[in-house]
């Protein structure tokens, strides 16, 4: 009974070691996970940004938020077709359709070309349709010619708040276009108590915010400094967290750490994203 009671003891005992271990492991490759994520989409949404062009919104760059214009498609203009402007959305990165969907109350910008040089021209979008047909613009016409890094079979057709005039046109075939949409990231404590980077878009419609979505996580509480972001200007000089001119902003970066499964705040991993934006206006 005594040599029986000694090895169900080491029974247990190793059982819970490996069970702490085996635990341990798993939070580790949530946690790395989740990091993975949030390095491959923030430099995606914060590299295409133009702070000097407005795309960060006014004292909405803080440590545990940003609110930004973000590019959810890429076209390039087509002949137009019933005062409609027809827009041929750029191909994935396999050759497929985009996924990105041009919706109501997104700003379309054209970009223009003048006596002052290259702009971006707004408008926003009162009315969206998916069509098929060919795009003049690249000399094809049939409806299955797809041709170079635009999907010209599948199109889409808008139409701009105040009409063609808003955005100055006709606009010629060829012209690039993208459309915008407000998002904004932010640190939030979900219904788990854990700390996650969520996204919010804009609903035109509402006039609001949509609910928060789960981007990455969880993390550590942003209270503790260790997570959250920050802004740099030109000169590497920080810019505070509010500042009303977010025009100042050159680089953004981001801090990231993963609490551990145990206690829920040791660090088990960490990332520091630096992503320097393009001076795009």
């Amino acid at each position: 009974m005594v040599l029986g009671a000694i090895v169900l003891t080491l029974v247990v005992g190793t059982g819970s070691r490996l069970q702490r271990e085996f635990r341990g492991a798993s939070g580790r490759l949530a946690g790395a996970a989740a990091l993975r994520d949030a390095a491959t989409i923030l430099p995606l949404d914060l590299r295409a940004i133009s702070s000097e062009g407005g795309d960060i919104r006014p004292g909405e760059a803080r440590d545990t938020s940003l609110e930004i214009r973000a590019t959810v498609a890429t076209a390039i203009v087509c002949p137009a077709n019933d005062g409609a402007l027809l827009l041929a959305p750029a191909l994935g990165a396999r050759g497929s359709p985009s996924a990105a969907l041009i919706e109501i109350g997104d700003t379309l910008w054209l970009l223009r070309d003048g006596d002052e040089g290259e702009r971006w021209s707004p408008a926003q979008v009162a009315g969206v349709r998916r069509m098929a047909g060919g795009c003049g613009a690249f000399g094809g016409g049939a409806s299955s010619d797809i041709t170079g890094p635009f999907d010209v079979a599948h199109l889409f057709a808008v139409d701009l708040a105040g009409g063609a005039a808003a955005a100055g046109l006709p606009a010629l075939a060829g012209t690039p276009a993208r459309a915008t949409r407000r998002v904004r990231y932010s640190f939030y404590r979900a219904s788990d108590g854990a700390w996650y980077l969520g996204l919010r878009t804009w609903n035109a419609t509402a006039g609001h915010f949509n609910q928060i979505q789960p981007v990455s996580g969880p993390y550590i509480s942003p209270t503790s400094g260790a997570v959250g972001f920050t802004y740099f200007d030109h000169a590497g000089a920080p810019v505070v967290d509010g500042e009303a001119n977010t025009r100042r902003i050159a680089r953004i970066e981001v801090r990231l750490r993963t609490p551990s499964a145990d206690t829920g705040e040791r660090v088990d991993d960490a990332v520091h994203l630096v992503v320097a934006l393009r001076n795009r206006t």
